[in-house]
């Protein structure tokens, strides 16, 4: 049987909005809902049109799209796979690292910010380093900010096509939501999060000591989850927590890997529990598939969306459980 919304007792413990048994359609509805897509929105017609669907994720200019990685110094292996990899063709000013001060050796070019941070490498220092993390992308006046951890694959140009299609005026988060007792829907932080400016200014708009203390209590009452914690102040300052189809927060069987790279619809936007060698190689069948990402969505469209959601759903609720037993 599937899951039902229930009202959460205590922030460690799981609350899934959505019903695993809920259909689809449902689900692709409020999708289109929240792009304004509902004049003569049908699933068959309107969601599976192929131009239709090619265009929630591809478009114009997204402004300044800042990276960040939420990482520690033993990870400096994963931090050269993703500069080698998926962050390589990144403009300068594009790359953050926080939780690591840039290495002597070996060298790294220059355009990539580190910073250091006070914050433990560990569970209890997650959500220190993302609201860390968030502030420096709100002093540098970032469009958006995309936090990832060091075991996460990033398909650049299809997360920056998906963001054109929004407007970062628009207080906003975009991950994978369901996680924690977070009125907002709950967040599940292991695929990416996706902060707009709007959502920046509307939770530092007490300045930067407020924000950092705020969430701080917010992670104290949620067990040290970073993502939850950012979920609950979002909430607090009226922004709005959204499902982004194309990110990838639970492991991909070889099978699911291979149908996620080749999917037009989501297209592929991030990948996670990736070691530094799987990156690369997760990399060379990425660029080997690359220009698949644009071409016209086919009728595997359907499928691949319906499939994500699934997979979703499954990870939400063993995330929930995990979680739910985790012991700090």
């Amino acid at each position: 049987q599937g899951l039902r919304p229930h009202k959460p007792k205590a922030c460690g413990r799981p609350w899934i909005k959505y019903s695993v048994s809920r259909s689809v359609s449902e689900r692709l509805y409020e999708v289109w809902a929240e792009r304004g897509h509902l004049d003569s929105f049908t699933f068959d017609e309107e969601v599976m049109n192929a131009e239709s669907a090619r265009g929630v994720l591809s478009g114009g200019g997204s402004g300044l799209v800042l990276y960040s990685i939420q990482t520690a110094a033993r990870n400096l292996e994963s931090i050269r796979a993703a500069v080698d990899t998926w962050a390589a063709d990144l403009r300068p000013g594009q790359l953050q690292v926080i939780g690591m001060e840039e290495p002597k050796r070996p060298r790294f070019d220059d355009g990539i910010t580190w910073q250091k941070s006070t914050c433990p490498d560990s569970h209890s220092g997650g959500a220190c380093k993302d609201f860390t993390a968030l502030a420096a992308a709100w002093d540098k006046g970032a469009d958006w900010v995309v936090l990832l951890g060091s075991d996460n694959y990033a398909v650049a140009r299809n997360i920056e096509a998906a963001l054109a299609q929004r407007s970062s005026a628009t207080a906003q988060v975009l991950g994978i939501k369901g996680c924690g007792d977070c009125q907002a829907g709950g967040l599940c932080g292991g695929g990416g999060q996706i902060f707009s400016r709007a959502a920046l200014e509307r939770m530092l708009s007490d300045g930067r000591e407020n924000y950092m203390n705020e969430s701080l209590a917010e992670a104290f009452r949620c067990g040290m989850w970073g993502d939850v914690s950012n979920c609950r102040v979002a909430f607090a300052h009226g922004v709005s927590v959204l499902d982004l189809p194309g990110l990838h927060g639970w492991h991909l069987n070889a099978q699911q890997l291979q149908d996620a790279v080749l999917s037009t619809y989501p297209l592929p936007l991030t990948f996670h529990y990736l070691t530094a060698a799987e990156i690369r190689k997760l990399h060379a069948l990425i660029a080997q598939h690359g220009e698949r990402y644009f071409r016209t969505a086919t009728d595997s469209t359907k499928d691949s969306l319906v499939s994500w959601y699934q997979q979703r759903d499954e990870y939400v609720l063993e995330e929930s459980q995990r979680r739910q037993s985790f012991k700090l």
